[in-house]
């Protein structure tokens, strides 16, 4: 698995809103640290948090890897 095929495909899923499967890319027990955001602890609390708010924020500007057209 190469890292364009990883990017490809979290960009897929964050297209689709699927945080899940997101989550399910990374290691169990990863932890995330968002330090703007005063946001940490575990990928699949802090870090599917932010990715829900960052999906719902923008639903039509994620357009995939080729970016928005």
């Amino acid at each position: 698995m190469s890292a364009r095929s990883v990017t490809q495909e979290f960009f897929d899923h964050m297209e689709a809103g699927e945080v899940d499967d997101i989550i399910g890319m990374t290691a169990p027990g990863a932890v995330v640290s968002l330090v703007p955001l005063h946001a940490h602890g575990s990928m699949a609390e802090a870090g599917a948090s932010y990715l829900r708010d960052l999906a719902r924020a923008f639903p039509d500007c994620w357009c995939g890897y080729g970016g928005c057209s």
